[in-house]
């Protein structure tokens, strides 16, 4: 999407060149009422910032709070190219910064790893939606229930369901079977090295109807091989947006911080404080009709 018909002219050859279909837009307007009526969303978006009417960093909001548009991969591509220019790009939660003019090698590369990625992620979420099994019971006059759940990875075990909140009776899916899976679909996304850092991801539970953010953090326990145990906070709901994702990372890097105290004492989180915030952040009544939780000790003594 560009003002200038010479840039889109340029980008449709290069990546029409690579065997892509481009839809091009002259204005952020146009794209979004084009985006919204289409029944395939496309796989991913480049945006001038510059632009008559709507500029680039709305438009991006607008994509943003849109749950079938905030997962396509979006870069921009603008003059604005000092590094402030940049960061702020980057930091509005943008996939990538091209800055104009720029190199045909340069774009294909960002390009294809984007598209590449969104192949990989599709893949393993059609393998995971249809394995995740549905609960007995629906919950009970509420769609717009939100859930949280911790899991510990056990070498020998795998994952391991420590805590979930509300009551895990109530959900409408197995919390058992959606670690497990969850787990599994995450690997594959972030890699092999869980450990190095914490880690998070956005997927779309298509099978049950949900959204899943999730987060990997992990505290020092040397009965471990990597000396680490590795744990996952996940929050389920129907919509999570990329920018309510943006404001639960906040939150679950506070209770990531609560569970490696919580280790010290052998002792459950209380998530009763973290769940009301969660639900401020999407939007859902703060407080659920049953507020028990699941406990599942975990292991470890010596958490940073």
């Amino acid at each position: 999407m560009d003002d200038d018909p010479d840039v889109v002219g340029t980008l449709k050859i290069i990546l029409e060149g690579e065997h892509l279909q481009v839809l091009a837009a002259k204005t952020a307007s146009e794209a979004l009422k084009v985006l919204r009526v289409r029944r395939q969303p496309p796989d991913i978006i480049l945006c001038d910032i510059l632009m008559p009417g709507m500029n680039g960093y709305d438009f991006f909001k607008a994509i943003s709070r849109d749950p079938r548009l905030n997962r396509i991969p979006f870069v921009f591509l603008s003059a604005l190219s000092t590094v402030e220019d940049v960061r702020l790009g980057k930091l509005l939660g943008a996939d990538d910064y091209i800055p104009k003019p720029f190199e045909v090698a340069d774009l294909l590369a960002i390009v294809r790893g984007k598209l590449a990625r969104v192949a990989a992620i599709n893949d393993i979420v059609d393998k995971l939606n249809p394995s995740i099994q549905t609960g007995d019971q629906p919950v009970p006059g509420d769609d717009n229930s939100v859930f949280i759940m911790i899991v510990n990875w056990d070498d020998r075990m795998g994952p391991l369901l420590r805590q979930t909140y509300p009551d895990s009776s109530v959900a409408p899916f197995s919390f058992n079977e959606l670690s497990y899976r969850l787990f599994g679909v995450s690997s594959a996304l972030i890699g092999e090295d869980f450990t190095a850092r914490a880690n998070d991801a956005l997927l779309t539970l298509a099978n049950v109807d949900q959204t899943a953010y999730l987060f990997f953090d992990s505290h020092l326990d040397d009965t471990f091989r990597a000396h680490r145990s590795l744990y996952m906070i996940a929050v389920i709901a129907p919509v999570i947006t990329y920018f309510e994702s943006l404001q639960l990372r906040s939150t679950c890097i506070e209770i990531s911080t609560q569970i490696k105290m919580c280790v010290k004492l052998d002792a459950p989180v209380d998530l009763s404080l973290h769940y009301a915030k969660i639900s401020r952040i999407i939007g859902t009544a703060g407080e659920p009709e049953q507020a028990g939780s699941e406990d599942h000790p975990g292991s470890g003594d010596d958490p940073d």
